[in-house]
Order: C-alpha cells, then structure tokens, then sequence
C-alpha cells in the first residue's frame, strides 16, 4: 500500500516565490550551496559541486531547479555568514510551496507505466509504502542528455 509518486513544476513554484517573497527567491537564486553524494553504482563516485538552488541565465530567467535534500550538503557560502537562518527560511518558504494543491500532482503509477520529466524543471519523489508478501517494487532510472535529445535531426 502508499507508494504513490509526487511531482511539481519547479519553475512555477519558484516564479511565484519570485512574486510573494522577493527576498526568499534572493536567497535561493543568489547563494550557492554544495551539493555531495558519493557511493558505488556501476562504478565508485564523489561528487561535490556547488550551484544555487535556483538557477538564473543572465536576463534573471529561471533555467534550472536543484532542490534535494538527499545531495545537499553541510557547507554553504561564506557569503552567506550571518544570513544563514534567511536562507533556510527561504528554503522552507519553496518547499513550502511546493506541497500546497495548486503545485502538487500525485498519483499511483501501475505496473508497466511510465513518466518522462525535465530533472531540472520537475520536483519529484513518492510517499512510503508498504510491500506484501511476494510483491516488489521495481523502479528503472534513464537519464537523457539534452545534447542527445537536442541533436537529433528530424
């Protein structure tokens, strides 16, 4: 039982923080955080990289979400020294928003479907669940690269 997935525009979520917090959006969108995760997969890995967790290009478009918790890691920027409570009000103020009804979706994939998504515009993940004997669950992870998708000529 449980089990069911939830997604949320990310974009959409940060353009209204945009609109109802200005200094939220600041904080998010001008202070980087570092992002870590390490581990074996295929192959072992260590991974630090730092980036805010809204990303701008340079006309202040929102081109890019990074908002997991899983990778966050435990350094922030020293421009950030004194202002550290601000950006986690900030942070509460986005995740906030993303679980209102008017930004989250959920529903229960059944057995064969399958969802396709921007991993850097949709927010994701899915409730607990409960296995019963016999049962499994069984979720495949395929990346794209926009190269790839953007390069194909057609």
């Amino acid at each position: 039982t449980g089990g069911t997935s939830h997604y949320c525009d990310g974009f959409s979520v940060a353009s209204k923080l945009r609109d109802k917090n200005p200094n939220a959006f600041h904080m998010l969108s001008q202070y980087p955080i570092q992002y870590a995760d390490s581990g074996k997969d295929c192959l072992d890995y260590n991974m630090e990289h730092w980036r805010t967790p809204i990303k701008l290009n340079r006309l202040g478009e929102i081109i890019g979400i990074y908002f997991s918790s899983i990778v966050r890691g435990s350094r922030y920027s020293a421009s950030l020294n004194g202002r550290l409570l601000e950006w986690y009000e900030a942070y509460y103020a986005f995740s906030h928003l993303m679980y209102t009804p008017e930004f989250l979706i959920e529903f229960k994939l059944e057995p064969g479907q399958m969802v396709v998504f921007d991993n850097q515009r949709i927010l994701h993940g899915r409730s607990g669940f409960v296995l019963e004997d016999g049962n499994y669950r069984y979720l495949e992870l395929v990346y794209l690269d926009w190269d790839e998708a953007w390069g194909v000529e057609g």
